[in-house]
């Protein structure tokens, strides 16, 4: 933050929630976890816990490492916290080997340096490095994320059978304009 209570007037929140400013919010940590179990979502980073393709006992795994998260100090010495995991990550990466299923890289296959970790997780300062090109990458997968759901919206449009043919005239006009500023943004990204 720049401004001390800068988000005090936020009403932009992760979770794709109703627009309240921030000190409007529900959020004591007994309502969070019980939110992200019941609805399958983790409040903090908008992610599903459970895949749709998750077994019985993967699903109560990804639950159960959720709720243990959750509840276990995230200290360094602490498993399976997150400091834990990073310090962990950052081991296998010095020692060019992997560690009790730490690998040293990140999900995009980054290696993860020693030193930023050990200042992130001992002093809360953040160090990384930045792509631009990558952060583009991930720009473009967004937008064709949102071309590709407009365009399972024209298709279902098109089956709708209780449309009738005006309305659905209109709401695929609209669903095309849509399309057409997503790739105005997509041109502009690769400027």
């Amino acid at each position: 933050r720049r401004v001390p209570l800068g988000d005090l007037f936020d009403i932009n929140n992760q979770t794709n929630g109703l627009p309240l400013p921030a000190p409007f919010m529900p959020s004591h940590p007994v309502l969070s976890i019980m939110q992200a179990v019941i609805y399958n979502q983790d409040t903090f980073t908008g992610k599903d816990l459970v895949k749709k393709s998750d077994t019985k006992w993967e699903a109560a795994q990804a639950r159960g490492a959720y709720l243990y998260r959750q509840f276990a100090p995230n200290a360094p010495m602490i498993p399976g916290s997150y400091n834990f995991n990073k310090l962990m990550d950052a081991s296998a990466n010095t020692f060019d080997t992997e560690m009790l299923g730490y690998t040293g890289k990140t999900k995009a296959g980054d290696s993860i340096k020693a030193i930023p970790t050990v200042l992130d997780v001992f002093t809360g300062t953040k160090i990384r490095s930045f792509d631009p090109e990558r952060g583009i990458d991930y720009q473009a997968a967004g937008i064709q994320k949102e071309a590709k759901e407009i365009g399972a919206n024209i298709s279902s449009a098109q089956r709708n059978q209780g449309m009738t043919p005006d309305s659905k005239g209109r709401y695929i006009a609209s669903q095309q304009d849509k399309l057409i500023e997503l790739r105005k943004k997509n041109e502009k990204l690769r400027e």
